[in-house]
């Protein structure tokens, strides 16, 4: 029993591959755009993924969208994916990917989670001292979340830096919780 997931097991394919060849940056690109393209587009996901269409069918119409945009590499790997009905894991096997390479580029992921969005410039000043924080480079995506009221939590590997509004009331309340009257 094979202890892997399947996109675990084609993201290592095409990383392998793409390390001999020395296009792991590229087609890390590449393939998060075209997982984009395909699942931002729900028609056109669910195209892919019907049945009822035949396989050349779906080949030469990803063919002719993307033939242009990305390498031949990631194009032969597509039609694997199509050849062996396994198109549907493409967004698992993009994540898969990245992770891949940015574990052997030594680039740390993680999650900032904020009550409102943060624009561009700000996610990466709070990249820039995580990373100085961890000593190695992080990158982060930012999610939403209004219940922490405001400030951020970090989440990276297995911690967690909590400088939320929220964790700072409970620990108020926590306090004002022991002191006996």
């Amino acid at each position: 029993m094979s202890k892997f997931t399947v996109e675990e097991t084609y993201a290592r394919a095409l990383y392998e591959l793409t390390l001999q060849t020395e296009e792991t940056d590229r087609i890390k690109e590449e393939i998060s755009f075209v997982s984009q393209m395909i699942t931002s587009q729900r028609r056109f996901y669910f195209l892919l993924r019907n049945p009822k269409v035949g396989k050349e069918e779906k080949k030469a119409l990803v063919g002719e969208l993307f033939r242009e945009k990305i390498s031949d590499t990631l194009l032969k790997f597509l039609m694997v994916l199509f050849d062996k009905r396994r198109i549907q894991y493409l967004p698992g096997i993009a994540k898969q990917y990245a992770k891949m390479v940015n574990e052997g580029n030594h680039i740390g992921e993680g999650v900032l989670v904020t009550a409102v969005p943060m624009d561009r410039a700000q996610i990466e000043k709070i990249e820039q001292e995580v990373s100085r924080l961890m000593r190695k480079q992080i990158q982060l995506s930012n999610q939403v979340d209004p219940a922490i009221i405001g400030g951020m939590k970090v989440y990276v590997e297995d911690q967690v830096l909590d400088a939320s509004v929220r964790n700072r009331l409970k620990i108020i309340h926590d306090s004002i919780q022991q002191v006996s009257l």
